[in-house]
């Protein structure tokens, strides 16, 4: 209702001021704080991150929003890199929810079939009707692995952890802020409340380190 019908009434300057609003927000903060800022200025992050920001062009129908979603290339890019993943394993990844011919069928679905009395995902829940048990069929939302992923970087990788703060950094210096990723690791390892935010903040920067560490790569 809001974006495809609120938003309907609203006058066009007052939205092209809105446009412009977000757009210069957006630019000012598009740069995550574990960058570092001269490896962001000299490619040129704002302007490749505005280029591929496609929210200007809001859709205009349900299902156009649907067929924006699914043809973005975050798909092909994650599909490539569980490809990739998994390959390492010896394993062939499948993604039935992927089939070309289930993804036309949900796209051509009628809105009522995909949101319903407050229900997202209708058609998959009325077919897993005394196949999967009600409480999974009806349930709202998913497993939250935040604190999974915590403890395993605080516990079981915590040696990689402390490793690559004390020994790695000079791999990733030209491209990430350690002196930032130095506060996150003290804030973590202080025994006080961790936030997921910061376990993802010094992941990225762990991996990276990681894989130049591997493959000697230079900025």
């Amino acid at each position: 209702m809001l974006n495809h019908g609120l938003k309907a009434l609203v006058p066009e300057a007052i939205k092209q001021l809105w446009r412009k609003w977000r757009r210069q927000d957006k630019l000012a903060t598009s740069v995550a704080p574990l960058v570092n800022s001269n490896f962001a200025e000299r490619i040129g992050i704002d302007q490749r991150i505005h280029a591929l920001d496609k929210s200007n062009q809001p859709s205009l129908t349900v299902r156009e929003d649907h067929w924006c979603h699914l043809t973005q290339g975050i798909f092909p890019l994650i599909l490539e890199q569980f490809d990739r993943y998994s390959a390492a394993f010896s394993l062939e990844a499948r993604h039935p929810f992927m089939d070309k011919r289930l993804l036309e069928f949900c796209l051509a679905l009628p809105s009522e079939q995909k949101l319903y009395q407050g229900w997202s995902r209708m058609v998959l829940r009325r077919g897993m009707a005394d196949i999967l048990p009600k409480a999974v069929q009806w349930r709202g939302g998913k497993a939250h692995m935040g604190p999974n992923f915590i403890h395993g970087l605080l516990t079981l990788n915590r040696q990689v952890f402390d490793d690559v703060i004390l020994n790695k950094l000079e791999l990733i210096e030209g491209y990430v802020d350690t002196d930032f990723l130095r506060q996150v690791h003290r804030r973590m390892t202080s025994g006080g409340r961790v936030r997921e935010k910061d376990c993802m903040t010094v992941w990225q920067g762990i991996i990276l380190a990681l894989w130049l560490d591997r493959t000697q790569v230079t900025p």
